[in-house]
């Protein structure tokens, strides 16, 4: 009965992506990374992103190419930042990792460096705040702050 099951479940979207994969790519054919669109946007395409690569479905993974080459383009001309953004990155990244294990695709280099780019400002340099503190310089000061001090100390 449980493989029964996960074959249904399969199979069931592979029918729903099929059916859908004009709407995805119509609704990847706009600026997602724009702050209104960002978060769901990144949080709703993570599976036809994932689908389109297992089930090797060419026609989806051309509008997720051209979406992220779009994407590329705008990163460098923008201020991103906050939560919205942050899963939007997190999106992107997925993309780039799925897209590096094809093997003779056409790898978005700059998109890789710009991202790559934008994670060490965050980790270093932008500012990361806590409550009722001084902000710290880049996330990886607060991650450290964070695991050293007892967490009867932040009451």
């Amino acid at each position: 009965m449980k493989k029964f099951f996960v074959f249904f479940i399969f199979f069931s979207c592979q029918n729903l992506f099929a059916i859908n994969e004009i709407a995805f790519c119509n609704i990847l054919s706009k600026p997602l990374w724009e702050k209104k669109y960002s978060y769901d946007a990144a949080h709703l395409m993570l599976i036809p992103l994932e689908y389109s690569f297992y089930s090797n479905n060419k026609k989806l993974k051309k509008c997720f190419d051209n979406h992220f080459e779009k994407f590329s383009k705008k990163i460098q001309k923008n201020d991103f930042s906050g939560i919205k953004y942050h899963q939007y990155l997190h999106f992107v990244g997925r993309y780039l990792t799925l897209s590096s294990y094809e093997k003779g695709k056409f790898f978005n280099y700059n998109l890789f460096k710009e991202i790559r780019k934008e994670f060490k400002n965050l980790w270093h340099e932008k500012s990361a705040w806590q409550w009722d503190s001084k902000p710290f310089i880049g996330i990886k000061n607060r991650l450290e702050w964070k695991l050293s001090v007892d967490d009867k100390d932040l009451k």
